[in-house]
């Protein structure tokens, strides 16, 4: 399958951003992650949106997110080195 970049929004109710980015490191689909605003990680993996989602809530039960792919159609700031990592 072919990796995709994601954004995922999530609110920090029963779990940390660090308990979910530990998290994302134990799924070999998801080869790579960064974090440069709060509530918000950016996850690199061959995995859809649904599918991920689905894991997320398995390990953490419901709580409030938003995934969605980050496309070339884009803008903001944020530091150069995480703009290579989403190119």
């Amino acid at each position: 399958m072919i990796n995709k970049t994601y954004i995922l929004v999530f609110n920090e109710t029963n779990f940390t951003r660090d308990d979910l980015v530990k998290f994302v490191e134990s799924q070999p689909e998801a080869p790579n992650w960064f974090y440069c605003i709060a509530h918000t990680v950016f996850v690199v993996t061959s995995l859809e949106p649904k599918e991920l989602s689905h894991r997320l809530e398995r390990k953490f039960g419901r709580f409030r997110h938003f995934i969605t792919e980050v496309t070339l159609n884009r803008w903001g700031r944020m530091p150069g080195e995480q703009w290579d990592s989403i190119r």
